[in-house]
């Protein structure tokens, strides 16, 4: 009796580790895989934070020279969302879904430097912006190819973002009396739903650790942005193998 209910044990182990495995290979072997993605990242910039004033000339729009003189300030930020991968060959798939991204756009001057280049007035106005502190909350859709083996997985593409809702808060430095002079601060919020013009390139490298029914990757890897920016990134990947199609 005893060697039976050995027998029947091992059987069982047998069958099961075989179930995991052959969920598993047809997991990672599917042509469509669902996974959810969770994670962080660090903005900061290319060479010099310091933006350097260039030569105006008559005509020229106010956005060419907004920033001229401020300081870009790093900030983190985060992502959460779903992905597809699409099996397109042996190894290459093309990856999209539909993820919500928080980022931060920070612009700050010296006071100082205000005070010497404008004309300081009792009113708020675009020449005495002390700093701007732009929020994005935004819907984005990666575009990426993949390229995955054992372990280890590799992407390569694009975060574009398609819709967004736009907080803006400025701080002004205003003159609060003139004899004898004195400045204070004020600020303003403005609230916009926008359609934003940008790409964000982007490559993550991924490790893959199988569990019994799910597959964990934890990932890092670096987007780029405008005004010579880039994000470093980290999370993790999790994919379900029972809702794999």
């Amino acid at each position: 009796m005893r060697k039976l209910f050995i027998t029947i044990g091992i059987i069982l182990i047998i069958y099961v580790s075989y179930g995991q495995d052959s969920l598993k290979y047809n997991a990672q072997h599917s042509k469509y895989q669902f996974s959810f993605l969770a994670g962080g990242f660090y903005k900061s910039f290319l060479g010099n934070k310091y933006i350097k004033p260039t030569t105006f000339e008559l005509g020229d729009p106010f956005e060419q020279h907004q920033y001229e003189r401020s300081i870009k300030i790093p900030a983190g930020g985060f992502k959460f969302g779903a992905l597809l991968d699409i099996r397109m060959a042996k190894h290459w798939y093309f990856t999209t879904g539909l993820l919500f991204c928080y980022r931060k756009d920070i612009f700050e001057y010296n006071s100082d430097t205000i005070k010497k280049y404008n004309s300081i007035g009792s009113i708020r106005n675009i020449y005495n912006v002390l700093s701007y502190n732009y929020v994005y909350n935004s819907l984005e859709i990666p575009l990426m190819i993949l390229l995955k083996f054992k372990r280890i997985n590799l992407y390569a593409g694009a975060f574009i973002p398609i819709l967004s809702y736009k907080v803006a808060n400025y701080t002004y430095i205003i003159r609060q009396s003139s004899y004898p002079i004195s400045y204070n601060t004020s600020e303003k919020t403005i609230k916009t739903l926008e359609v934003p013009f940008k790409i964000y390139p982007s490559w993550l490298m991924s490790y893959t650790i199988n569990l019994a029914k799910h597959r964990l990757e934890p990932f890092i890897g670096m987007d780029f942005g405008p005004k010579r920016s880039f994000c470093l990134q980290g999370g993790l990947i999790f994919t379900p193998y029972n809702y794999q199609k």
